[in-house]
């Protein structure tokens, strides 16, 4: 199918850069520096395969607030969070925690979840899609592992989480959003396009996505990722 770049060239061409500024000086103060940080990251963007922001905070701070060891007491925590998709989140949560004490004991983050360069790979893209061949997101796809990865490296990583707003932005139709190749084009293009600019593929996205929702910043759901001590009003 062909790609529509026209919008997607104008709505980069008119991004703030002030903007972009700030969401990067934002980001970097929230990015996670330990094995359990990254962890937690990753178990947000599993979760957010099936879920809206909403939905997605309400399950994350149930999974990080209350106790649970099984897969059928974690689908006890998320029906009381009322966030959805109660046992395939479940499911997919000790799924990853399984796999992540695995990894931790034999390697630590550094080939599975921790930097590129630590983990081998010569690009972010052939990282992104290890996750995705393998099975490490559960089939959940490309838009998930890159997401995991944005926010475990927002300031420098080159994948970005393509989510139905902005394959819809390229013209893309729902049966082809899920679409290796697919996904890729729109990929390419919005990280060359965001290049002429200097911009962070990763926060002209973040800027372009809460445009949409009328939101200043991601601190209406990133917030849960905040350090203590962090002074926001200093930074956003």
């Amino acid at each position: 199918m062909r790609l529509k770049k026209k919008p997607a060239e104008q709505a980069i061409d008119e991004l703030d850069p002030q903007k972009i500024k700030q969401y990067a000086k934002y980001w970097h103060a929230i990015t996670p520096h330990t094995d359990e940080e990254r962890w937690k990251r990753w178990i947000f963007a599993l979760c957010s395969a099936q879920l809206n922001w909403q939905q997605n905070v309400e399950a994350y701070q149930a999974i990080m607030t209350m106790p649970w060891a099984t897969k059928d007491e974690l689908v006890e925590v998320l029906v009381g969070s009322r966030s959805g998709m109660y046992n395939s989140n479940a499911k997919c949560v000790c799924k990853f925690d399984a796999l992540h004490k695995a990894q931790l004991k034999k390697l630590g983050y550094n080939r599975l979840l921790g930097h590129i360069n630590n983990a081998g790979y010569d690009n972010w893209t052939r990282w992104r899609d290890n996750f995705v061949e393998k099975g490490l997101v559960f089939g959940a796809g490309p838009k998930v592992a890159s997401f995991g990865m944005e926010l475990c490296h927002p300031d420098d990583c080159r994948v970005i989480a393509a989510d139905v707003h902005l394959l819809r932005l390229y013209g893309v139709p729902k049966d082809e959003g899920g679409k290796l190749a697919t996904y890729k084009r729109v990929e390419d293009h919005w990280v060359s396009r965001c290049d002429i600019y200097g911009y962070s593929p990763i926060m002209a996205r973040h800027v372009w996505w809460d445009s949409l929702h009328d939101e200043d910043s991601t601190r209406y759901w990133s917030h849960i990722f905040e350090p203590a001590g962090l002074e926001p009003a200093k930074i956003v």
